[in-house]
């Protein structure tokens, strides 16, 4: 798929202000601080216009951005999960059907922070509201269960995650409000792999939610998928592109290393597996609106592929990079953990390739 020449500019204003904004020096104050969230970087990003290009039922960027703004974030480690906080508080309103969307006005209004759970990492079940009519509002239905881990903003005041309701996977909304004496939801921090996104524990008891349609809850499922699946290939092109910079410098026996061809090999392999996955991500990007009968094939495949890329590649080049790889000081591990994450969240299971073959036949 070629970019448009907007979408160009689009990436490389992207690229301009996180390398500026997003430095190794400032990624270790955050986790040696243990800032929770950064209200200067998202004031920030606010003023770019990041979070108002993707707003509104028709909104001025797509998926096709949001993949590229993904992979951006990949590639510069930003922190504090901005790209499912685009989707949860900007992009899913374009998502929503008329009937859904006076709930989220309800649920999330303007100016609220978000949660977002993967599916998979939710244990949850809707059931009916025994509340009284009176009380239920607008909402007759009810959320319990555990959300394993989810990303977001500590200070979120509304969730967006997956349940079980009759037997099928569906996009549920709650808020995260004060509880009352038989409704509540609860959050605690939780300890993080990735050092740069905490994440947060939720036990919803008979909380009212709103329950998406199988329609939207494809819609948002898919572009999940696409967007850390983009953010994978971020993270491979940023560590590939450190890798050879690195091996052009290391000196052993007199040579630079990286003239051995064993790190040839291996780099050329990790380049290779790095391009297919970004290749995949861009197709799947585009048949989000253009092909939207492949979408569920192609976002599938690119978080499965992502899964199992993006740490391979991030492995290989701290193999390259030899002891320096391994060290706290050095960046490449932050990388490694990120991967890991999007792997915890989207790896292979029996079901994912199931439906990878369904989607197929």
């Amino acid at each position: 798929m070629r970019l448009t020449t907007d979408q160009n500019e689009f990436q490389d204003l992207l690229k301009r202000f996180f390398s500026e904004r997003i430095t190794s020096e400032y990624l270790r104050e955050r986790m040696s601080k243990s800032l929770r969230d950064d209200a200067a970087l998202e004031q920030a990003v606010r003023e770019l216009g990041v979070w108002d290009t993707f707003s509104g039922e028709q909104p001025a960027c797509g998926v096709v951005e949001l993949a590229l703004l993904a992979e951006e974030c990949g590639r510069a480690l930003v922190p504090d999960a901005l790209v499912e906080r685009v989707i949860a508080e900007s992009l899913l309103e374009s998502l929503l059907k008329p009937q859904e969307r006076a709930a989220w006005a309800r649920l999330l209004p303007a100016g609220t922070k978000s949660l977002i759970a993967f599916n998979g990492c939710c244990e949850l079940s809707v059931a009916a509201s025994s509340a009284p009519a009176a009380e239920q509002g607008a909402s007759s239905v009810t959320l319990s269960g555990t959300v394993q881990w989810a990303v977001g903003c500590s200070e979120a005041t509304a969730f967006v995650g997956f349940s079980n309701v009759a037997g099928s996977r569906r996009v549920v909304l709650a808020t995260l409000g004060p509880a009352t004496s038989n409704q509540q939801a609860k959050t605690a921090l939780l300890p993080s792999l990735d050092l740069t996104t905490p994440l947060t524990k939720v036990t919803f008891t008979n909380t009212p939610c709103t329950v998406l349609t199988p329609e939207t809850t494809e819609a948002i499922e898919v572009a999940l998928e696409i967007v850390k699946a983009s953010e994978a290939s971020g993270i491979c092109q940023r560590v590939i592109s450190m890798t050879t910079e690195y091996v052009k410098t290391r000196e052993q026996f007199g040579v630079p290393v990286g003239s051995f061809q064993a790190i040839q090999q291996k780099l050329a392999q990790a380049y290779a597996e790095s391009e297919a996955l970004s290749s995949l991500c861009r197709f799947a990007a585009w048949s989000f609106s253009a092909s939207p009968e492949q979408r569920r094939l192609t976002s599938r495949a690119a978080i499965l592929k992502a899964a199992d890329v993006g740490p391979s590649v991030c492995e290989t080049a701290i193999q390259c990079h030899g002891g320096i790889g391994f060290t706290w000081e050095y960046d490449l591990h932050l990388y490694l953990r990120r991967a890991k994450v999007i792997q915890a969240g989207f790896g292979i299971t029996e079901e994912r390739a199931e439906q990878v073959i369904g989607a197929v036949s």
